[in-house]
């Protein structure tokens, strides 16, 4: 099922313009939708550990490359997959956009499960394509793979998990003996179906209409990748929170780019669009994020497998105020459903800024 470009569609697709990445496709439903990927392939010798990666909003799977250039000398594979519309990945049909503008609750639940099942049947079809190992389950051992959803990327992570039932038993039975570890990195309660506390800003529509909408996405790809300078996170006080200015002594991670770097990973076309009107899908999205954390029917069926919250003290401000939402819902659940880590000093584009670091937290958190 994997489809290797042609020379025209690997320029087309192109994500990492520096580092030497293998690229193909892999079709995942019955009706030809494809989802496009970079792979920086696997290490001289096995077990090895394999990480998807799903990229957050604006930014396609290239935001990546950085890590995967390293990953084969840390004995991990990381597979950057794009989302649909992203960098040669399907785009939503007509019926799919309908419903992400104008759908109804229950559409909703059943656009997600198809969200949900694509990306298994990706993750599902990589490990049979390149034979990816078991896990043991020795959390100190390599072996199986990890899902990491970074950012609004949490929409499709969460919609996998839950929808882990909706796949075939021969799939399920495979993710079930791999799945070792689901990271939610820097996520938005939104991204989450939860409400955004009344401080919450962005420079986009919903929160400042006076932005023309020409210029939103540019103005968001600078703002998240900015560093803001917190007060005391310790206190979980939202009123420490720098909500929207950014530190004036700290560049942002887009201006670490070069420029044909930002103009084959920065996406401000229609893509990041569709995704933020994805927002108000909001009781699907607080489903999938309730199955996927709480949910023991959901769980058992991959019970191998750690969930983790983990975001930076110098990230937009999402990411601080998100994970006290998670803490305090995994406190209520009674604990112990999610681990949580928090980085000091990384902004929300940590893989691209600080990618030894982002490498070694990783490892960290799937080895533990």
């Amino acid at each position: 099922m994997r489809t290797l470009f042609a020379f025209v569609s690997f320029i087309a697709f192109t994500v990492s313009p520096v580092y030497s990445l293998s690229q193909g496709s892999i079709v995942v439903d019955g009706n030809g939708v494809q989802l496009t990927y970079t792979d920086s392939g696997a290490p001289d010798s096995s077990p090895y550990t394999t990480i998807f990666a799903v990229h957050g909003m604006g930014f396609n799977g290239g935001i990546f490359s950085k890590i995967q250039a390293l990953a084969p000398k840390q004995q991990l594979r990381i597979v950057a997959v794009n989302r649909r519309g992203y960098a040669g990945s399907t785009p939503y049909t007509p019926t799919e956009l309908s419903i992400i503008a104008n759908g109804t609750a229950e559409q909703g639940t059943t656009f997600y499960r198809s969200v949900g099942v694509e990306l298994l049947t990706f993750m599902d079809t990589f490990i049979q394509e390149h034979d990816i190992s078991v896990f043991n389950g020795d959390n100190r051992s390599a072996g199986g793979v990890a899902l990491v959803s970074w950012s609004i990327g949490n929409i499709a992570g969460l919609a996998a998990i839950a929808h882990i039932e909706d796949v075939p038993e021969a799939t399920k039975s495979r993710l079930a003996s791999r799945m070792r570890t689901f990271i939610m990195q820097e996520s938005s309660s939104n991204a989450l179906g939860l409400p955004a506390p009344p401080q919450n800003w962005v420079p986009l529509d919903i929160s400042d209409p006076t932005i023309p909408a020409v210029h939103q996405y540019t103005a968001f790809a600078q703002w998240v990748s900015a560093y803001f300078d917190h007060g005391d996170l310790s206190t979980r006080d939202p009123n420490v929170i720098s909500w929207v200015v950014p530190s004036s002594f700290t560049p942002f991670t887009v201006f670490n780019m070069t420029r044909n770097q930002y103009d084959t990973i920065v996406d401000t076309s229609s893509n990041p669009a569709l995704d933020a009107a994805q927002l108000a899908l909001a009781p699907a999205l607080e489903s999938n994020y309730r199955a996927s954390n709480f949910n023991s029917t959901v769980r058992s069926m991959l019970p191998q497998m750690k969930n983790w919250f983990m975001t930076g003290t110098r990230s937009a401000s999402f990411g601080p105020y998100c994970i006290w939402v998670v803490e305090d819902d995994n406190a209520a659940a009674g604990g112990g459903f999610v681990d949580f880590k928090t980085i000091d000093g990384v902004n929300h584009l940590m893989h691209w800024d600080d990618p030894e670091l982002a490498l070694s937290v990783y490892e960290s958190i799937i080895f533990s």
